[in-house]
C-alpha cells in the first residue's frame, strides 16, 4: 500500500490514451465480468487495426479470475492488459499469465530520479544543502516507499514555521526520530494509509527475532512489506514501526529516561533491555531467515521499548558520511549502539556481519561513523570472557554479554550479574550464603 500503483496506472493510461488507444479503465479486476469480456473480443475482432488497453487497479487473489486468465490466455494481437496486485512476485495464479511484472525495485523511489531531484530543487529555495540531506534522509528510512516519503518531505519542507523550526539536520533528525513526531496527524495518516494490518507487527516481530515462520514471510510478502529479491524488508522505517506499536509484553512498571544524563540513559537502555530478555530469546539460533546478531539485537530492542516510556530506537540508522549503525537511540541519550555476535580479533571479510572487534571500532574512530557517543554491544555465545579491542581508550565503551556465565562486561569489569533474569547465573548459585 502507498507505493503509487494507482498514480502509475493513471499515468499508462493517459500515455495509451494519447497514443490512441481506447482505455478502459477498473478500480478492481472483480469488476471486469464476462458481458465486459465478450463485448472486448468482438470489439477487437472487428476493428483489428485499433488498439486496446484494459487496466486493472486491483488483482486481489480472493475472486473467480476465469474472465482475466481468458484474456491474458488469448494472445489478443491488439489488447495490452496491465493490472496491480500484492504480491506482484507470485508465481502462480493469474498473476503468472502476464507477460511481465514491475517489482518493488522498479517503482521505488530513488535518489537519482530526476523526479526525486526536482523535488529536492523545489524545496532548495533557501537552503539547499538542508533540504537535501534531509530528504535523502527520509527517503532511504523509507526505503523509496512512495507516500511515507513524499509525505514526511511535504511535513517537513512545505511550511514555513516548520523549516524555520527545523533550520539544522540535527533538530530534524532529533524530532524524527523522537516520540513526539509519531503522535503528529501526518505521522498517524501515514501509519493508516500503509502500514496497519492486521497481525503485521506480529509477523514483522517473528521475522526480526529469528523464529519467522513460512506464515510469517507469506503473510509479510502478501502485504508487500518483503521483498523477495533482496530478501529484507522493504524499509528500516516498518522495522522501527513495528517497535512502536507492538503489544505490550512485561508486567512490569515502565520506567523514563532522565533528561540531561545521555550516558547514563545509553547505559540503562543497555542494561534494561539485556536483563528482560528471556531464554527463549536464545534460543532460536538455528534460524536461516534472519542474521542471529540481528535476531538478538532486535529482541533486546523490543524489551528497551516496553520498559523505557520515553526511549525511541531506530534500527539501520544512516550515517551522516557513509554505512548504518544497527541502532540509534534518541535525543535523551543521542547514542548508536552497533552489535556484534561472538566477537573476534581476527580481520575476516569486511561485511555487515563482520565479528571484528577492531573493525567495527574503526567505524567510530577513523570518522566513518559520526556519532562521537557510541557503545558497542557484543552477545559473546560462545567463550567465557570478554573480547576486546587492541586500543584500550576504547574499553568502556564495549558492553560484553558472556552467554554461558550471564554476565554483562563492561571493557574487562564484571558489570551486571546476572545479565538476564531469565536465565541461572552459575557464579552466583555458587557462591557461599552468609549466616
Amino acid at each position: 500500500m502507498g507505493m503509487g500503483k494507482t498514480c502509475n496506472l493513471m499515468l499508462i493510461a493517459k500515455t495509451l490514451k494519447n497514443m490512441g488507444y481506447v482505455v478502459y479503465y477498473f478500480p478492481m479486476a472483480s469488476q471486469m465480468r464476462g458481458e465486459f469480456r465478450h463485448y472486448l473480443i468482438e470489439s477487437m475482432a472487428s476493428n483489428p487495426n485499433q488498439l486496446f488497453a484494459v487496466i486493472l487497479d486491483e488483482i486481489s487473489p480472493n475472486y473467480d479470475h476465469s474472465d482475466l486468465a481468458l484474456l491474458l490466455r488469448g494472445n489478443y494481437k491488439n489488447l495490452v492488459l496491465i493490472g496491480a496486485a500484492v504480491p506482484r512476485e507470485a508465481v502462480i495464479g493469474v498473476t503468472a499469465k502476464f507477460y511481465t511484472y514491475m517489482g518493488l525495485s522498479d517503482i521505488a523511489l530513488r535518489e537519482s530520479d530526476s523526479d526525486f531531484l526536482h523535488l529536492v530543487e523545489r524545496f532548495s529555495d533557501d537552503n539547499p544543502i538542508l533540504v537535501s540531506k534531509i530528504s535523502r534522509y527520509i527517503l532511504k528510512q523509507c526505503g523509496g516507499h512512495l507516500f511515507p516519503t513524499l509525505s514526511f518531505i511535504e511535513f517537513f519542507l512545505s511550511a514555513p514555521e516548520r523549516r524555520r523550526q527545523f533550520d539544522t539536520f540535527e533538530s530534524f533528525f532529533n524530532y524524527f526520530n523522537g516520540a513526539e513526531f509519531v503522535q503528529t496527524k501526518q505521522f498517524q495518516e501515514v501509519v493508516r494509509r500503509c502500514f496497519i494490518e492486521s497481525n503485521s507487527t506480529n509477523h514483522v516481530s517473528n521475522v526480526l527475532s529469528g523464529v519467522g515462520t513460512p506464515d510469517d514471510f507469506n503473510a509479510l510478502r502478501r502485504i508487500g512489506w518483503w521483498d523477495s529479491v533482496s530478501n529484507q524488508f522493504i524499509s528500516a522505517f516498518i522495522k522501527n514501526l513495528c517497535l512502536i506499536y507492538a503489544t505490550p509484553t512485561i508486567s512490569e512498571s515502565k520506567i523514563y529516561f532522565v533528561p540531561g544524563k545521555p550516558e547514563e540513559n545509553t547505559i540503562l537502555a543497555i542494561t534494561e533491555g539485556l536483563r528482560l530478555m528471556q531464554a527463549r530469546d536464545f534460543q532460536s539460533l538455528s534460524s536461516n531467515h534472519m542474521p542471529i546478531e540481528n535476531a538478538l539485537s532486535y529482541k533486546w530492542a523490543f524489551y528497551v521499548s516496553q520498559k523505557i516510556s520515553n526511549s525511541s530506537l531506530r534500527c539501520q540508522e544512516a550515517s551522516e558520511r557513509v554505512g548504518y549503525v544497527d541502532f540509534h537511540l534518541n535525543g535523551f541519550a543521542n547514542s548508536a549502539i552497533e552489535f556484534i555476535r561472538n566477537a573476534t580479533k581476527a580481520r575476516s571479510v569486511k561485511s555487515r556481519q563482520s565479528t571484528d572487534i577492531n573493525g567495527h571500532l574503526e567505524r567510530f574512530s577513523s570518522g566513518q561513523y559520526h556519532w562521537k557517543r557510541f557503545f558497542i554491544f557484543n552477545f559473546a555465545m560462545i567463550g567465557s570472557a570478554p573480547v576486546l579491542p587492541d586500543d584500550e581508550a576504547y574499553h568502556d565503551r564495549i558492553f560484553t554479554y558472556v552467554h554461558s556465565s550471564n554476565i554483562l562486561y563492561r571493557g574487562k569489569d564484571v558489570f551486571l550479574m546476572p545479565a538476564v533474569s531469565d536465565l541461572p547465573c552459575p557464579l552466583m548459585q555458587n557462591m557461599p550464603v552468609e549466616m
